[in-house]
């Protein structure tokens, strides 16, 4: 007994110095301060390994202090040390710090799990994934697992076990096999195997206790051969999100299956350079939306005009009339771009636009479209601000936290380019040095109030298309319009008087009067200048 409370203490210091750096970080942080680099490496890869690979044997080591068992003069003893006499002196109050510990460390490892993850689709990160839902609630399993055999390991519970063990490897399968949330097919694979092999396993459990009391002895030996039945269905299984690409879309029934869609065909785009097959499918999926879209301004309705030179689909791409009203995108961080590309381009943006009119309460969907805008299309500043319309929704803690971390990184991004800009001017006599930082803030503070008017002008034709419009919401959104209006050219009146030289200042609000108001003859007398 004295080597496990040396152990279950040390697990209990390690847990309490990770709280306390991620406390003391978190304090400088919030403070701005810098802080060490290699502790919070530390603890990052101590936190990723106790919620992953760790987090069954920790648990199961606090877990384990509820073994106990009725000996032949009728005491409970602790099974493993059997000179230990459960529920008095040290093994209470063990007892009663393995409970409170436990605890911490799920709620721990339950945030870790839920939150620190990349969100983002990206290319050399086999980890990131949509949510870690699929994760916590497989560490969640593991958690009652262990409880229900330290607590009830008699012959007397063995269908209960075994019954609340088919309930959750089901669940399990379920989860990594429809719902996969990564992003990397392989990665996707080896989960999905994984909770194949896992449910082949405990149904051949069931099995084996139904066969108990007969003369059949071969269970292991058919478990032993469904495995690589169970391996190959998995491998050779065709990619879920691929029925997604297939759905027509104008029939998708939630957001999740827009997200797989998006992601699908981007996925496709990605390798088509040197997969025939992407090519071609991508090509199919171009000639399928010309035959149901119904959109006449669509680029794939006149595909021979829409794609007649380059200059034309780099156009597109940059233009906000196909992109967004306000948004200027840099067209030399796409050099390498086709036609064909640039078209895919903007059908999953006007998809995603269509799925958040269609679904509005589908937080993910938001949070899919604005990694599509900072990513894909070079708009950080439209993806903020996407992220903040996502954050009056919110209905779940992990939901809140991606919205928050990237509403942050991308507020940083832009703050930092916006100085860099700033300092160009200064270094080139522009702007006044005292006046920098007014200017910054009234340019942004400028283009919220464009992104809020644009927004509200989008609301209020989209209720006008409706078959019975609401007179009533209506009515509140011409109102909103106007003191929206009114409030972009107060601020764009601030900008001229500090600084007249501005040329994103320029552009922000030629393209507003252009797109917005339809004002083009000042509008693209300020975009000429």
């Amino acid at each position: 007994m004295t080597v496990y409370t040396i152990i279950f203490f040390l697990l209990l210091g390690l847990i309490l110095i990770m709280i306390l750096v991620l406390t003391y970080s978190y304090y400088m942080t919030s403070k701005k301060r810098p802080t060490l680099h290699w502790p919070l490496l530390a603890i990052r890869v101590a936190l990723y390994l106790s919620s992953s690979v760790l987090f069954f044997p920790i648990m199961d080591y606090f877990i384990s202090i509820f073994s106990c068992s009725e000996n032949s003069a009728g005491q409970f003893v602790h099974i493993y040390f059997s000179d230990t006499t459960c529920w008095k002196g040290l093994h209470l109050a063990m007892v009663i710090f393995a409970v409170i510990i436990a605890l911490i460390f799920l709620i721990i490892t339950s945030i870790v799990t839920l939150t620190l993850f990349e969100a983002r689709p990206v290319r050399d990160n086999f980890n990131s994934k949509m949510n870690a839902r699929g994760l916590w609630l497989l560490n969640i399993h593991k958690t009652i697992l262990i409880i229900l055999f330290t607590i009830f390991n008699t012959a007397h519970y063995q269908i209960a076990l075994i019954t609340y063990m088919v309930i959750g490897a089901t669940v399990i399968f379920i989860m990594f096999q429809f719902y996969n949330p990564f992003y990397k097919e392989v990665i996707s694979k080896a989960w999905s195997t994984m909770a194949a092999f896992n449910l082949w396993t405990i149904l051949m459990l069931v099995f084996a206790k139904i066969m108990e009391n007969t003369e059949f002895d071969e269970c292991v030996f058919v478990w032993i051969l469904g495995i690589p039945l169970v391996f190959l269905v998995n491998i050779h299984n065709i990619d879920k999100k691929m029925s997604y690409f297939l759905i027509n879309t104008t029939k998708f029934r939630n957001g999740d299956e827009i997200i797989n869609h998006a992601h699908y065909v981007q996925k496709l785009m990605a390798v088509q350079s040197h997969d025939n097959n992407a090519a071609v499918m991508l090509d199919g999926y171009l000639e399928m939306h010309k035959q149901d879209c119904y959109n006449e301004q669509c680029p794939c309705r006149d595909k021979s005009k829409t794609m007649a030179n380059n200059t034309l689909a780099r156009k597109l791409y940059s233009k906000s009339k196909l992109i967004d009203f306000l948004m200027i995108f840099n067209v030399d961080n796409n050099e390498g771009i086709t036609e064909k590309e640039v078209i895919l381009i903007y059908l999953i943006y006007q998809l995603y636009l269509t799925g958040i009119r269609t679904f509005p309460n589908c937080i993910p969907l938001r949070i899919s479209y604005s990694f599509f805008l900072s990513d894909k299309m070079s708009s950080k500043q439209q993806a903020l601000q996407v992220l903040i319309e996502a954050e009056q929704r919110l209905s779940s803690v992990d939901q809140e936290f991606i919205v928050f971390r990237y509403k942050k990184l991308m507020e940083d991004d832009l703050g930092e380019n916006q100085q860099h800009i700033q300092l160009q001017q200064v270094d080139n006599g522009m702007i006044d040095m005292s006046n920098e930082t007014s200017f910054l803030v009234h340019l942004r503070q400028c283009q919220a109030n464009v992104e809020k008017s644009s927004l509200l002008h989008m609301e209020f034709w989209s209720q006008l298309a409706e078959d019975q419009p609401d007179l009533a919401k209506i009515n509140e959104l011409g109102s909103k319009i106007t003191l929206s209006v009114k409030a972009v050219e107060d601020q764009w009146n601030k900008l001229m008087r500090i600084n007249s030289n501005n040329a994103k200042a320029y552009r922000l609000y030629g393209k507003y009067l252009v797109e917005i108001l339809h004002n083009k003859e000042k509008g693209e007398e300020l975009l000429a200048k």
